[in-house]
């Protein structure tokens, strides 16, 4: 994940170009923890999500999904996490 701000504008880019920028667990972290410092600055007017590489995002991280049928319990834990992180 790499946060850029210029003038009044902060730009997340995700940087996981090998994945087409799914989305993992981490990558939510990240992306919560940026979406969250570019809100708390209060110079920032508008946020641009981008993606490195040929794609913006391919949605969830299906390598993690496979992770979920050993043990059930994570799915729900990743759907929060990306409800609350898209949430802000």
């Amino acid at each position: 994940m790499i946060l850029d701000k210029d003038n009044r504008v902060a730009t997340v880019r995700l940087n996981r170009p090998d994945a087409l920028n799914a989305l993992s667990p981490e990558v939510l972290a990240e992306l919560s923890f940026a979406v969250a410092d570019a809100g708390n600055d209060e110079s920032i007017k508008a946020l641009v999500v981008r993606g490195e590489g040929r794609a913006f995002c391919a949605g969830a991280d299906l390598t993690y999904f496979q992770t979920t049928f050993d043990d059930p319990t994570l799915l729900p834990e990743y759907v929060a996490q990306l409800n609350d992180t898209l949430s802000q």
